[in-house]
């Protein structure tokens, strides 16, 4: 990882901390403030693909899948835009969505992990079930009591363990290979 690239993990961090302790104080406008960061970030993200695949992807071996992936993040940071004005259990569900497929793909990198030797594929598998107990909690307080607060306690919480992970990220040394 280079200085460039270690500052930019470090700031990101920081800016999550920062989101989430204002959705730990301000709860009740927190789901609305998640959706449209999230919609914002997929769309930003999506564009600068896009923007990375017309200068220099295009030529390149695998060159459409980066389009492919720029296409899905924005069309998915436009679809979450639209749904800031929804109720707010469907937000729940969309979030909890999105949590359960990242649980899966935690999952299969532990699976891919562990056929390869790593160690890394225990905390992989952590991960993954600490997510699916995050969403399962959100859930069933959003849905079936009716408890947005906890959904955004627990979407806190998660952010809060990103940040501490792009943190320590960023601390981190590389290794180095010599090719001879």
């Amino acid at each position: 990882m280079t200085n460039m690239n270690r500052i930019k993990n470090f700031l990101q961090g920081i800016g999550l901390i920062l989101f989430g302790l204002i959705l730990f104080l301000d709860p009740r406008g927190g789901l609305s403030v998640v959706i449209g960061l999230l919609g914002l970030g997929l769309t930003l993200r999506g564009i600068s693909t896009l923007f990375y695949y017309r200068n220099m992807a295009k030529h390149m071996v695998g060159g459409r899948l980066v389009l492919y992936r720029g296409l899905f993040f924005l069309d998915a940071g436009i679809f979450s835009s639209t749904l800031a004005n929804a109720p707010s259990v469907y937000l729940i569900v969309y979030i909890a969505a999105m949590n359960l497929f990242t649980a899966l793909v935690a999952f299969l990198r532990a699976r891919e992990s562990k056929k390869l030797g790593s160690r890394l594929w225990i905390l992989r598998t952590l991960y993954g079930t600490g997510l699916l107990v995050m969403v399962s909690v959100a859930i069933v307080h959003g849905i079936y009591y009716h408890r947005t607060d906890t959904a955004v306690y627990v979407y806190a919480l998660g952010t809060l363990y990103s940040a501490a992970r792009k943190i320590g990220s960023s601390f981190q040394k590389s290794a180095i290979a010599y090719i001879p």
